[in-house]
């Protein structure tokens, strides 16, 4: 549009006769706000900065592969993992369950919190089976350390903080979801399987994480904060 506009400028000017040294004047302060323009336009895309989610969004979730690539989106009816999409990285906390305290981040090998991350893993398979997928064998001894990912991650507010303390590959997590834990792991786990198959990590790293053949176990931890809030992680090898 700039130099069209020099353009019209000039003939208007050459052929109504009027001095050079209106149209060099005219040409160069159309130079300088073209200029300006382009300058503010930089400016924007240098502020550009998309929000990551960090987690603590009570129907958000977030994903983490083996490359460290991590994923967002929004609400119940929005993105792979609650707050951060992708496929990665997850949990979903809970405590005090089976006698143990709301400060409590790690999973018992029986009582509720058994029967949780059991819940986890057959939710889990059962997504895996709806496309002919063999299903994830259940990692429990990787299920208290995956409670305490989620224990970390509550208390620093950055889903995927503790990311690679487990010897996982990748992991998902439900960050700050309301329970109760039953619901809420069944729920969080629908949404990531929503995402549905793709090659953008961003958009479907939950569902690559879930439907994928590079593991054969994952660890279910969960961790309730004390303000009643849970954050559930999956981590997977």
């Amino acid at each position: 549009m700039g130099n069209r506009a020099y353009r019209d400028r000039d003939v208007s000017f050459a052929s109504s006769g009027r001095g050079i040294a209106r149209l060099a004047a005219m040409g160069a302060a159309i130079l300088v706000a073209a200029i300006g323009s382009l300058a503010g336009c930089e400016g924007d895309l240098g502020d550009a900065d998309p929000d990551e989610g960090t987690g603590g969004d009570n129907t958000s979730t977030t994903a983490t592969g083996p490359s460290g690539s991590t994923s967002g989106g929004g609400g119940m009816s929005g993105s792979g993992g609650a707050g951060q999409g992708g496929a990665g990285q997850g949990g979903a906390g809970q405590g005090g369950m089976g006698g143990m305290g709301s400060s409590s981040s790690s999973t018992g090998s029986g009582g509720q919190n058994d029967a949780l991350a059991q819940l986890c893993v057959d939710t889990i398979n059962m997504h895996r089976a709806s496309i002919g997928l063999p299903p994830y064998g259940r990692w429990s001894g990787g299920e208290m350390c995956a409670s305490d990912q989620c224990k970390s991650d509550s208390m620093s507010g950055q889903a995927h903080g503790a990311f690679g303390q487990c010897g996982e590959w990748a992991q998902n997590e439900c960050p700050g979801w309301p329970g109760p834990p039953e619901s809420m792991i069944v729920n969080c786990l629908q949404m990531m399987w929503d995402e549905g198959p793709g090659q953008d990590f961003q958009k479907h790293g939950h569902y690559i994480n879930m439907s994928s053949m590079q593991y054969t176990e994952v660890a279910c931890g969960f961790y309730e904060t004390p303000n009643g809030s849970f954050w559930a992680i999956q981590n997977f090898h």
